[in-house]
């Protein structure tokens, strides 16, 4: 695993979308930190963390995933695995996995999204061992990833960057001062949309064989590419099975 700093990926990325451009500022650190963000979000679509935490029962059949595991999300999050009685390893016991069709449900309530065990009711001497992703994020400026994805991450990026000056030279009017003809914006914002393109294909390449389809599990998010795309709109990600 690697522990990434968020200002290290701000000057990488800055780097890849070729921001600034001329020494003028088109994007301020803080969009740019915001295409990281996005980003973040998309990679936490595709390959979001594992964790293994142990529940103590309750005598119930129904446990709120938000109370009993510290990392849950309900727009995220997956169960991966469920074992109860969970196994005592110290005693060499057998683990006991439980199914996702006949043993367990998660049941949806205003309250939030509950493990629903069909029969059982963990009770107070009985532990359920859960398995679940979760999102990654920054803390204190530093994000904990695998190695292996960090240039991907920065590549989808970079991505959002270049589609976001894209859209602002594709204006055409005068940008930040650069005094350049309409075709000169016109080419330019031509420039940074198939620059976004060819990094957003390698992001998803990243994490498979072929574009858009899916290897060893891992879900590709299909990015929207309706030109231009608004400064101020929400970025549009369809999975295309549900999570």
């Amino acid at each position: 695993m690697a522990t990434v700093a968020k200002s290290d990926m701000l000057t990488r990325v800055k780097t890849l979308s070729q921001t600034p451009e001329s020494g003028i500022v088109i994007l301020s650190d803080t969009e740019v930190n915001s295409a990281i963000d996005d980003a973040l979000r998309d990679y936490n679509l595709v390959k979001p963390a594992e964790a293994t935490e142990d529940i103590v029962g309750a005598g119930l059949s129904y446990f709120l995933l938000s109370d009993v595991l510290d990392e849950w999300d309900n727009d995220v999050s997956r169960l991966w695995l469920v074992e109860y009685p969970a196994a005592t390893i110290a005693d060499d016991e057998t683990p006991i996995y439980q199914d996702a069709d006949n043993d367990y449900e998660i049941y949806n309530a205003e309250s939030g999204q509950y493990l629903r065990f069909f029969v059982s009711a963990p009770s107070t001497s009985e532990t359920v061992r859960i398995t679940y992703t979760h999102s990654r994020a920054f803390d204190s400026g530093n994000l904990i990833m695998p190695d292996i994805d960090v240039k991907a991450l920065e590549h989808q990026a970079a991505s959002i960057v270049c589609e976001s000056l894209a859209t602002y030279f594709g204006r055409g009017t005068d940008v930040g001062g650069i005094g350049a003809s309409q075709t000169d914006w016109q080419t330019k914002g031509d420039a940074f949309r198939r620059m976004s393109e060819a990094f957003h294909k390698k992001f998803t390449e990243h994490f498979t064989n072929k574009v858009n389809e899916v290897d060893a599990g891992i879900m590709i998010v299909d990015r929207d590419q309706t030109w231009p795309r608004p400064l101020d709109g929400d970025y549009l990600f369809r999975p295309r099975r549900s999570r």
